[in-house]
């Protein structure tokens, strides 16, 4: 079908739309070159058709303007997450991305289709002085674009190195901390955890990027010599391994998370997970127990997700 639509020449949303599940296809089948270069050539559709412009429009009145809209909103919002998500995968993940990142005015998906409320971006995410937080209010995909707002957040953190040193450790804390606030927000409460929600993608982005984060300011101490810093960050580091191996647990169990319903690109996090749980964890009397669940959690999932047996 894809194939098909393209050889008629025309850009369309059908076009757009089928091009992103290609890429999840290939994504999840380890074709890591393939899904990069299907969603670049959907985020340059994107722009012709101006899909990045609506981000901050204001809804019409009229009902089938306001679909139109949204729908538009929701195709833009989708691709820059895939996209993030298959350059988090691929080999070289600086490679640069062809899609905007989110900012803080943006709007984001409708977080009910029974109501006209819309959230921004920034919404629901201050770091309050309690990290414990309320399940979020934004929805699962609007979750979704949070989460990517603060995985890039995290991501010009490590690239910038024009900072004095005072300030990027405190950049560092803070992020640190909006990271767990966030994955707090998106997992439901004990007995709400059917359907549809977002607690698989904001566990892995929490758990992705705290880890990409911690790692960087592992090294980072290392170069400076400070050993109170290393430390510290080390300890974050196995705190990270050991929050995601609990949840993991938990949810091979059928609680708080059923397995089997989990977005695709949340497995993957396990195999990160392992290859910083060799690194990084003390080796006690739960260090085998915890890397064969991990082993068995992706052998779970090997026959169905080819990229969960890379």
């Amino acid at each position: 079908m894809y194939t098909l639509l393209q050889s008629t020449g025309k850009v369309s949303m059908e076009l757009v739309q089928a091009g992103v599940l290609v890429a999840c296809y290939e994504h999840c089948q380890a074709l890591h070159q393939d899904a990069w270069l299907s969603i670049g050539a959907c985020v340059r559709m994107a722009h012709l058709m101006g899909l990045h412009t609506v981000l901050r429009n204001m809804l019409p009145k009229e009902r089938n303007e306001r679909n139109i809209l949204e729908s538009k909103r929701c195709l833009w919002w989708g691709i820059v997450v895939i996209e993030r998500v298959i350059n988090a995968e691929y080999k070289d993940n600086r490679l640069p991305l062809a899609s905007e990142p989110p900012t803080a005015e943006d709007f984001l998906p409708r977080a009910s289709s029974a109501t006209d409320t819309y959230f921004r971006v920034k919404d629901d995410l201050l770091l309050p002085d309690d990290v414990a937080r309320e399940f979020t209010i934004v929805g699962s995909f609007g979750a979704a674009v949070q989460a990517t707002f603060l995985a890039s957040c995290v991501t010009r953190h490590i690239l910038d190195a024009d900072r004095d040193l005072a300030t990027r450790e405190e950049d560092a804390r803070k992020l640190d901390i909006a990271l767990q606030t966030f994955v707090g927000s998106c997992i439901p409460p004990p007995g709400q955890s059917h359907g549809n929600y977002c607690g698989a993608f904001a566990t892995r982005t929490w758990n992705s990027f705290a880890i990409y984060l911690l790692r960087h300011e592992i090294e980072v101490a290392s170069q400076l010599g400070k050993a109170g810093d290393l430390c510290r960050s080390t300890i974050a580091m196995r705190s990270a391994i050991r929050t995601i191996i609990c949840v993991l647990r938990e949810g091979m169990a059928g609680m708080p998370m059923d397995l089997d319903t989990l977005s695709f690109w949340s497995h993957h996090m396990i195999y990160l997970t392992g290859l910083m749980h060799i690194k990084f964890s003390i080796r006690d009397e739960n260090y085998i127990s915890d890397l064969e669940a991990m082993t068995d959690y992706l052998h779970y999932f090997a026959p169905k997700y080819k990229l969960c047996s890379t």
